[in-house]
């Protein structure tokens, strides 16, 4: 009882906090301006956490994903839709852009590449193909629906009859940005229903792991597009084939030497991590490579060492403060759909696509690889979703001078983001049930499921051991 009394008050504190830190929220704009009128970097920040932090608890009682709430906070405090609490949001943007680095350089630890090496026919022949495919039927969509390949600066076109601010390279962006999905949502959602090492579950990841390479293809292109001339491509290609190579070596010759000494000191291997991280980083940006591919790429070095997971886990709360911050940014700069209402209908069509396109890709490749019915629908239904390496693609391709793209299409991509992110919520969590319906209409129309006795057809039997 005594123990229980004393717990009381932390449980109270607990349970008022998401209340307490919405008040503080919504408290009077007067309270957070400084003496000029203006916000501070400091007060800027606080709000965007506040506002982050509250609406990520409700976002995690209705179970959405956490990114929702981030850009919805954006939203909120933002100058464009909501209350305006901070009108200037490039301070925050700077610093967000931390986290951004940050985010590529986990989602590199993350990536091991002898896992990958180790892949079987099935999970490498998807991997490849499923970007190509995806992305080229994203290529035949948009221009069917007006878009056209073209240079130049920004212009302006009808969509559908909706009049779109864009940029000159809109059709690339939308092919490339909708044909890799989530690994964030999607990891999360089969963790909680123990689905990670199912066979569904394994190749969802493998696919997943092979869009992040695709991704690190297009970061590779994105200074070059103002300028596509192929010695160009082939230079911008070899220097980062060059600083991977490098770091390779620096990761296995010197960094390796270097942790085996500091192994025992925490903060110093939390420091050193996040040195390499920026100095591959650096080292990019001063070859004329995007500073993303360079953490993507640093993480991608260090993603074999022994003390992998332990460096993850030493910086995943630094990333996610700063990660939190850059989807905030990111939704200040959400403009208003009622401005453009034509817009959200184009970002539903757009969705709609995406999903088609994950069964148009992924489905045939698998059921041809005789993987069966239900694991290939299976994975096709985890795919259903835009990446947040989606929005990281877009906002690096809006910061050209000039930029690649136009305001209206950054807005269509996030809302496409936003849609997909809490359909594939429900999709995942209904997969089976889901899976169960369309494979009554996949064998209507001819497919059959491959027999119990035919490779791949079954998952690997478990071992169960009965304790006590």
């Amino acid at each position: 009882m005594q123990l229980s009394q004393k717990l009381y008050p932390a449980v109270v504190i607990h349970r008022l906090f998401p209340l307490f830190g919405a008040a503080i929220v919504f408290w009077p704009q007067g309270a957070w301006a400084a003496e000029d009128g203006g916000h501070t970097l400091l007060s800027g920040i606080s709000i965007s956490i506040l506002a982050a932090t509250a609406l990520a608890y409700l976002a995690t009682r209705l179970k959405q994903p956490l990114i929702l709430a981030y850009l919805a906070a954006g939203v909120i405090i933002g100058p464009k839709i909501g209350f305006g609490w901070i009108q200037n949001q490039q301070d925050i943007e700077i610093i967000a852009e931390i986290g951004l680095i940050l985010l590529l350089f986990m989602i590199g630890l993350e990536l091991n590449l002898k896992k990958i090496r180790e892949a079987g026919k099935s999970l490498v022949i998807t991997g490849i193909w499923q970007f190509i495919l995806c992305a080229a039927m994203g290529l035949g969509f948009f221009w069917l629906l007006g878009l056209t390949l073209s240079g130049g600066g920004e212009r302006s076109y009808d969509l559908l009859g909706v009049r779109i601010q864009g940029g000159p390279y809109d059709l690339w962006y939308l092919a490339a940005c909708l044909a890799i999905s989530s690994t964030t949502i999607v990891v999360k959602l089969l963790y909680e229903k123990f689905e990670l090492d199912t066979l569904a579950g394994r190749l969802t990841l493998g696919v997943l792991i092979f869009q992040d390479l695709w991704a690190i293809v297009l970061l590779g292109l994105q200074p070059n597009l103002a300028n596509p001339r192929i010695l160009i491509i082939l230079w911008s290609f070899l220097k980062g084939a060059g600083l991977v190579a490098l770091s390779l070596l620096l990761s296995k010759y010197a960094l390796g030497f270097i942790f085996r000494q500091i192994a025992k000191l925490p903060e110093l291997v939390l420091v050193a991590s996040l040195g390499w991280c920026f100095l591959v980083a650096g080292t990019a940006g001063y070859l004329g490579l995007s500073m993303e591919m360079g953490a993507l790429i640093a993480g991608v070095a260090m993603s074999t060492f022994p003390y992998n997971f332990d460096i993850i886990g030493k910086i995943i709360n630094i990333r996610d403060f700063f990660i939190t911050l850059f989807f905030v940014a990111l939704g200040m700069v959400i403009p208003n759909p009622l401005h453009n209402p034509g817009l959200m209908g184009i970002a539903a069509i757009s969705a709609l696509f995406l999903v088609a396109t994950r069964f148009l890709s992924v489905f045939p490749i698998l059921y041809g690889l005789q993987n069966g019915l239900r694991v290939s629908l299976l994975t096709s239904i985890n795919l259903s979703q835009l990446s947040e390496f989606a929005l990281v693609i877009t906002v690096i391709g809006s910061r050209f001078q000039p930029a690649h793209i136009g305001p209206d299409i950054m807005t269509l991509i996030v809302f496409v983001f936003v849609i997909t992110s809490i359909s594939s919520t429900y999709m995942i969590k209904f997969s089976h049930p889901l899976q169960g319906f369309l494979s009554r209409g996949a064998r209507r129309l001819g497919f059959r499921d491959i027999a119990p006795e035919a490779p791949g057809a079954a998952e690997r039997p478990r071992e169960i051991a009965l304790l006590g």
